[in-house]
């Protein structure tokens, strides 16, 4: 049979030779309390390779190889937590950033409907006081028409005593309109 072309592979991908064996377990040294420390890191010591069963007869150069790919594994695995990490630091970021945008435009809704019912009121107050001054412009027309209307009577009646001067009844009513006045 033909071989069939590889799949391209990323390249942070460890390439295993065979799939892992069931048989092969890892296990802590006995002074070991379970968490790891900083120092521990990067110590090829730090975890035990124990072998059970038809496997457990694994030569030295299998062995090397073995832990050349835990080693690599290991390192792919820290990288991906790194990711990881930095991945859900940088959505934090951007979460705080949109709530810090969501506050800043509720605070500008906030300041726009103040700002429109101060306009609202101004308006109003604008309104009224418009109306105010109409009605006294009104009242001051009505007023001079009042005295125009007066002033042609007096002068319509001076002119009748002038034109008229025999008559001492309509004399004594003009005058008694002219003192009433």
């Amino acid at each position: 049979e033909p071989a069939e072309p590889a799949e391209p592979q990323p390249a942070d991908t460890v390439h295993v030779n065979a799939p892992p064996n069931p048989n092969l377990l890892t296990s802590r040294g006995p002074k070991e309390s379970g968490r790891l420390k900083a120092s521990d890191e990067n110590n090829p010591e730090r975890f035990k390779v124990v072998m059970e069963g038809e496997n457990a007869k694994t030569t030295g150069p299998q062995m090397a190889e073995l832990k050349t790919q835990f080693v690599r594994q290991r390192a792919l695995l820290l990288a991906a937590l790194k990711k990881g990490s930095q991945a859900e630091e940088s959505m934090l970021s951007m979460k705080d950033d949109l709530t810090r945008k969501d506050v800043i435009i509720h605070n500008l809704k906030h300041d726009q409907m103040a700002l429109q019912q101060e306009l609202q009121n101004q308006q109003q107050l604008f309104d009224s006081q418009f109306q105010l001054v109409q009605q006294q412009h009104q009242a001051q027309q009505l007023q001079q028409v009042k005295q125009y209307q007066e002033l042609e009577m007096l002068l319509h009646a001076h002119m009748q005593k002038r034109d008229f001067p025999a008559n001492p009844e309509a004399n004594s009513a003009m005058a008694g309109m002219l003192s009433g006045v």
